[in-house]
């Protein structure tokens, strides 16, 4: 208990936010943003995007499936990865 009570000292005067140093800039992270944007995605792609979010919505051991936004977000990653070269599809087996 004496060493969590010195951490919440030691916290208390250190703001570890406060020494955060930013990586990139506003533009850039836009930029990204765009880049990712304008990717071709494969259709078959977008159909596999498609049936990981069904799966989690008919999937009778979950509450609740993907939102839109979840589907979004895949298909967002299927550009990110497409541009640093990694492969979204075809699906391992």
């Amino acid at each position: 208990m004496a060493d969590e009570s010195k951490w919440w000292n030691a916290s208390n005067c250190a703001i570890p936010l406060d020494t955060l140093q930013p990586v990139a800039t506003p533009d850039c992270i836009l930029k990204c943003q765009e880049a990712v944007r304008r990717v071709n995605v494969p259709s078959e792609v977008c159909d596999y995007i498609l049936k990981i979010v069904r799966a989690t919505r008919e999937h009778p051991a979950l509450l609740l499936g993907s939102s839109p936004r979840g589907s979004l977000g895949l298909f967002r990653r299927a550009g990110d990865a497409a541009i640093s070269g990694e492969i979204p599809y075809p699906p391992r087996k």
